[in-house]
């Protein structure tokens, strides 16, 4: 092949028979597909159609959460959860040690639990009251600017939703927008610690993944979280200045016995 113009970008992509070729040619983007061209308007028409299937999907994963919620009556729920953490810095002596081990105790209570919610409200073992499926605080309200993946496919016969978030990051008495809005996060501003005070904290979530899995009438039958962080933490106890570091995993099922 002989290219006239050195300003011609040739990206070949061969998968099985098809051969994919973009260029610029005449200021114009276009792409030959077995010899025929499509323009970059037909592209961008593609890209909006494939944009409304994820506007789409993230609709119908609010509507799947907020419908089973809201739902009257009585639900038995299989609930799981569990963690993984690693300290990775812890500065302050046995101080310092006693000060992070008592804030992730506050946050990191693996359970498995069977709960029966009546009207959307249940009793966990603690005996306190939950709210039937994350958010715990209000609707599940998530947005396209909240989502790094999504597809829909279906698997044993239902719909599943995959979504994956976007990274973000929230400080002391702060909440992560797409996280609270559909999944859990980590209340910094519920910390009371009698001991001493923190003075600041950080909590990285680094890509919260959701798997959800309706019925044909379009309630949740089982929904699984994965929730990878990463946190950092700054805490004076008396005259001790005291920091840590934490990277673990917190993952969370919820399953609907319809």
């Amino acid at each position: 092949m002989r290219i006239k113009n050195s300003a011609l970008a040739v990206t070949i992509l061969c998968l099985g028979a098809v051969i994919v070729m973009t260029g610029i040619s005449g200021g114009r983007e276009e792409t030959k597909i077995n010899g025929a061209e499509e323009s970059a308007e037909s592209r961008t028409q593609g890209e909006a159609v494939f944009r409304a299937s994820e506007e789409e999907y993230i609709r119908l994963f609010n509507q799947w959460v907020n419908t089973t919620k809201n739902r009257d009556g009585e639900l038995t729920v299989h609930r799981k959860e569990d963690f993984d953490v690693n300290v990775t810095e812890c500065t302050g002596g046995s101080i310092g040690s006693s000060a992070l081990n008592k804030i992730i105790s506050l946050f990191i209570k693996p359970s498995d639990e069977i709960l029966l919610f009546s009207d959307g409200k249940g009793t966990a073992k603690d005996g306190k009251t939950v709210s039937l499926l994350l958010p715990l605080r209000g609707s599940c309200c998530l947005t396209s600017q909240g989502v790094s993946q999504i597809k829909k496919y279906r698997e044993d016969g239902s719909d599943v939703i995959y979504i994956k978030l976007v990274k973000e990051t929230a400080g002391l008495n702060e909440k992560p927008a797409a996280n609270s809005s559909c999944a859990g996060y980590f209340d910094t501003g519920s910390i009371n610690m009698t001991m001493g005070k923190i003075t600041d904290i950080t909590v990285d979530y680094t890509g919260t993944e959701i798997k959800a899995k309706a019925n044909d009438k379009g309630y949740i039958e089982q929904i699984e979280y994965t929730v990878p962080f990463e946190a950092s933490g700054k805490a004076k106890i008396g005259l001790v200045q005291c920091q840590g570091s934490v990277t673990g995993t917190q993952r969370e099922a919820w399953i609907i016995k319809w």
